[in-house]
C-alpha cells in the first residue's frame, strides 16, 4: 500500500479542451455553442505546483490560439490553459476576452493593462499591431472570459 501523499501526487485531473479558438488579431467568431472536444490530463500536484494562484481547478479550460498578433509570446496552434473564473483584468496579463460592441461576439486573446484612470489598454505582443485604449466608462464593452495561466506550445526546438 502506498502512502497517501504519493497517491495525492499521482491523482489526475482532466482539463477540458473547448471547441472555441481565441484569435490573436481582430477576433474570431465565438462558437454558436461551447462544448468539450477533448481534455488534457495533468496531476493535481502539477496544478498545485505550477498554477497556485488559480481561482479553482474546476475553472480551468483549454482553448486554441490562432493568428499572429500575440507573437512571439503565443503562436497559432498553441494551447492556452485559461482560468475561466477570472472576469476582470485586475492585474496586467494575457486574457481571453470578447467585445460586446460587435455585431457578432468575437473571442480574442490579448494582453490587458490597467491604466491609472481606471481604463484598459488592449495590446498585441506583435509590435505591428497598435494598442487600443478603452476608457473606464466603456469597460462594460470588454467581456473578460478568463486569464491565460499556462501555454502549451507545440513547436519543434
Amino acid at each position: 500500500m502506498q502512502p497517501e501523499s504519493h497517491a495525492t501526487e499521482c491523482a489526475t485531473f482532466p482539463i477540458p479542451h473547448l471547441n472555441g479558438r481565441a484569435k490573436g488579431g481582430g477576433g474570431g467568431l465565438a462558437p454558436a455553442s461551447e462544448y468539450v472536444v477533448g481534455s488534457i490530463t495533468v496531476t493535481i500536484d502539477w496544478i498545485r505546483r505550477e498554477l497556485p494562484a488559480i481561482t479553482n481547478r474546476g475553472n480551468l479550460a483549454v482553448i486554441e490560439a490562432y493568428g499572429d498578433s500575440m507573437e512571439p509570446t503565443l503562436h497559432s496552434g498553441d494551447l492556452l490553459v485559461v482560468d475561466t473564473g477570472i472576469h476582470q483584468a485586475d492585474v496586467d496579463g494575457v486574457y481571453i476576452l470578447a467585445r460586446a460592441n460587435t455585431a457578432e461576439p468575437e473571442i480574442m486573446v490579448k494582453r490587458l493593462q490597467r491604466t491609472r484612470d481606471g481604463g484598459l489598454i488592449i495590446k498585441s505582443d506583435n509590435p505591428i499591431y497598435e494598442p487600443e485604449r478603452v476608457p473606464h466608462k466603456e469597460l462594460e464593452e470588454v467581456d473578460v472570459r478568463g486569464r491565460v495561466v499556462w501555454i502549451w506550445a507545440g513547436r519543434k526546438l
